[in-house]
């Protein structure tokens, strides 16, 4: 841990920066929360912050959500999602220069909170859609014999990653993902014959609707792993606010603010562009000894009965930045220990040390001084647009250097991107 500087040095030197050592124009308060937001950006694209954490498997349990499962210790939940909507809002408030940014209720005529509540929601969904960063397993579906067109009644689910079906005595089919024009020409008479489903399409009408192919002959169950609306990874929340941000100031109207709308949307579309180059989890190990990880879809395609095997886990599939699936599925309680890009470091109290090292401290303020000169309007908030484009710089370094001592690393980004690589969720027109 570096012990050179505390979040209160850093915040005297942002304020002395800023030319307001009294912290009368920006509180403490604001100053933190940029600060934080600065780390989490920069985890987001050096991928800088590692940790090792650890769950225990359940008996005939496939999958598991790091984000609620795996921690380094009794209570540290590593790769938590644990910001809220009401302190984007805070944050937004402060940029805004909102009164009573705390205050969900204080608004000026500008902007009100369903605003702020909108514009964060809509980014939210189109980063989870874009990036297939955090993937949730919704309940089960109990499908009877039929045509095999399901509507998910799920007004949540934004699309579907991945699915299986079950059938009554317990024995599960990995669905492969299909569109009705090659099911027709490939498989003319599948409506015609109904069996056990191996594949799947999906409309969007208006709610997500499936249907299995052939038509299911009997009653079984569909499983589903889904991009659903909610949270996102924290370190990538920011964006979500910028996003948020540049769709607020695009509005017609007293907050019209086309210039600083357009640094927004650059900025929103660097997230995205961060989200899709993730590996979440470098090392996995089984009661410490070293397991293959990688994507599941590649143990769905060359390995397709794995999820009907119980024992010793000896490989982990991954989908998404959260969801893992030891397989052979854990036949007892195995200790799973894995190495990981964790949450960047949260800094609350005076004394907690900032957490990078000193040849990116200087960096680490301008980017601070950059974020909340923003709201001082945008001709001086232009000229600090170098201490953007630095900080981003040597996180881009950084993240290169961290490549170059670990070969593998593209390899592993590679493998956690397979899924929507192979079975995309949108290709650009």
């Amino acid at each position: 841990m570096y012990t050179y500087a505390t979040l209160n040095d850093l915040l005297t030197q942002v304020a002395g920066k800023l030319s307001d050592p009294d912290f009368v124009f920006w509180t403490r308060a604001e100053l933190t929360i940029y600060a934080n937001d600065a780390l989490k950006i920069w985890n987001s694209i050096a991928r800088s912050f590692r940790d090792r954490g650890v769950f225990i498997t359940d008996s005939g349990t496939q999958f598991y959500d790091l984000s609620t499962t795996l921690r380094n210790g009794a209570s540290e939940l590593i790769m938590g999602r644990t910001v809220t909507q009401a302190q984007l809002i805070t944050q937004m408030k402060y940029m805004l220069m909102e009164p009573n940014p705390t205050n969900q209720t204080s608004f000026t005529d500008q902007f009100n909170l369903a605003d702020l509540t909108s514009a964060i929601t809509l980014n939210t969904n189109e980063f989870l859609l874009e990036t297939g960063c955090a993937v949730s397993i919704p309940a089960d579906q109990i499908i009877n014999a039929g045509s095999g067109r399901i509507t998910i009644a799920d007004d949540t689910l934004i699309d579907i990653i991945r699915a299986q079906w079950q059938t009554p005595e317990g024995y599960i089919y990995i669905l492969v993902r299909e569109d009705d024009f090659t099911a027709n020409n490939f498989t003319p008479t599948w409506k015609q014959s109904p069996g056990t489903p191996s594949r799947f399409s999906i409309f969007p009408s208006p709610l997500l609707t499936v249907q299995l192919l052939p038509p299911p002959a009997d009653t079984g169950t569909l499983q589903l792993q889904v991009i659903a609306s909610g949270s996102i990874p924290d370190d990538f929340t920011p964006y979500v606010l910028q996003g948020a941000l540049a769709g607020l100031l695009s509005k017609s109207g007293p907050a019209s603010d086309p210039a600083r709308a357009r640094y927004f949307d650059t900025r929103w579309a660097e997230g995205i562009m961060a989200g899709k180059q993730v590996a979440s989890v470098l090392q996995a190990y089984l009661n410490e000894q070293p397991i293959n990880s990688g994507s599941l879809f590649n143990a769905d395609h060359f390995r397709p009965n794995w999820i009907n095997e119980q024992g010793t886990p000896n490989s982990l599939g991954i989908l998404g930045q959260n969801l893992v699936a030891p397989y052979p599925a854990p036949s007892e309680p195995f200790s799973i220990m894995l190495d990981v890009v964790r949450n960047a470091p949260v800094l609350v109290n005076d004394d907690d040390q900032v957490p990078l090292g000193r040849e990116y401290y200087d960096l680490l303020i301008n980017y601070i001084v950059h974020t909340a000169t923003f709201k001082c309007g945008y001709a001086e908030f232009s000229f600090t647009m170098p201490l953007y484009e630095a900080f981003i710089r040597a996180a881009i370094d950084y993240n290169s250097r961290l490549t170059g001592q670990t070969l593998r690393f593209p390899f592993m980004v590679e493998l956690d991107r397979q899924q929507t690589q192979r079975e995309p969720l949108r290709i650009s027109a």
